[in-house]
């Protein structure tokens, strides 16, 4: 090989997100290239996929234990590129009414204070 030339390798990984990522080295990954499934849009027939969890909170969660993964793969110079839309009330729905596609992504709005969603949630969670 050349003076300065770079070889560099590739590797595409399909399979369970949490699942795949444990079985790679800490440290061992450079890049990431991810584009999660949206919550409550699609279902791919396959089981425990992200995205078909009952609330958005749960939805949240998978995908933060992803992300712990990644970051412990991913080497200290490594970089993650993350899509992630807003599908929310996708389908041209913008005047604030059901989904015609899922109902758990209607729009609602939430009138509680900052404050007030706190409470209800550590009361929640004890």
């Amino acid at each position: 090989m050349g003076q300065g030339m770079i070889v560099a390798s590739s590797r595409i990984i399909v399979g369970n997100a949490i699942e795949s990522l444990k079985g790679l080295g800490a440290a061992s990954v450079q890049c990431v290239v991810t584009s999660p499934p949206y919550w409550g849009l699609r279902d791919y027939g396959v089981d425990n996929q992200i995205g078909l969890e009952p609330t958005l909170d749960e939805f949240i969660a998978k995908l933060v234990a992803v992300f712990r993964e990644v970051r412990r793969v991913l080497r200290d110079d490594g970089t993650l590129w993350l899509n992630c839309g807003d599908s929310y009330t996708s389908g041209g729905n913008r005047n604030g009414l059901s989904s015609s596609t899922n109902q758990r992504r209607e729009f609602r709005t939430d009138k509680r204070t900052p404050d007030q969603r706190r409470w209800q949630k550590f009361e929640r969670d004890g």
